[in-house]
């Protein structure tokens, strides 16, 4: 893959800055979360008013489907004797044929498997095969290089926040550089 120098850069120079930084993405991440907070609240009260809406209209809706299940089996030798299914004005009703698989009785899928493996129909078990890493990861390196694999080392750039040490309700509004506030929602814009 080829190397991207990373977009939007904030230069960090000295380890002060990276403290400042530091306390930028702590107060940028408690925003966002009360944000986020905010944004569920809103849509779990959507989601409640339109449940309490629609609720009503989902029974008698079942009703009718049900209605027009039990009416079509009632009647199915006589409506559905040439066609399984019926053209009505506003759509179409009938019924589908579906095979589906199942074991004789007292026999369990376990042991159908092991039926298959008796009597040499393997094609008919499915078997996942996949590399076992956390075995491969015990072998030493000549024996992983005899089977295509070398072990690789990466370094992985991370950060933890300390967010117990920012003061409660400390929504900053003096940031700097590109963890500005914008002025949009309940936070004053920064200047």
């Amino acid at each position: 893959m080829a190397r991207r120098k990373p977009m939007n850069v904030y230069p960090v120079k000295t380890l002060e800055e990276a403290n400042d930084v530091m306390e930028k993405l702590a107060t940028l991440k408690r925003l966002i979360d009360a944000e986020e907070m905010v944004m569920n609240d809103e849509i779990d009260a959507i989601k409640a008013r339109t449940m309490a809406a629609v609720s009503e209209r989902q029974k008698e809706l079942e009703s009718y489907e049900n209605g027009l299940q039990a009416f079509s089996e009632q009647n199915k030798s006589r409506l559905f004797k040439t066609s399984r299914s019926i053209d009505l004005n506003f759509g179409q009703m009938g019924f589908r044929r579906a095979t589906r698989l199942a074991t004789l009785s007292k026999t369990t899928w376990k042991r159908v498997v092991e039926l298959l493996g008796e009597n040499g129909f393997r094609s008919a078990v499915r078997i996942k095969r996949s590399a076992n890493k956390d075995v491969l990861n015990e072998w030493p390196d000549e024996k992983l290089e005899r089977v295509g694999v070398r072990r690789k080392q990466t370094d992985t750039f991370w950060y933890e926040i300390k967010e117990e040490r920012l003061p409660n309700g400390n929504d900053r509004a003096d940031l700097q550089g590109p963890a500005r506030l914008s002025g949009r929602g309940r936070y004053p814009d920064a200047a």
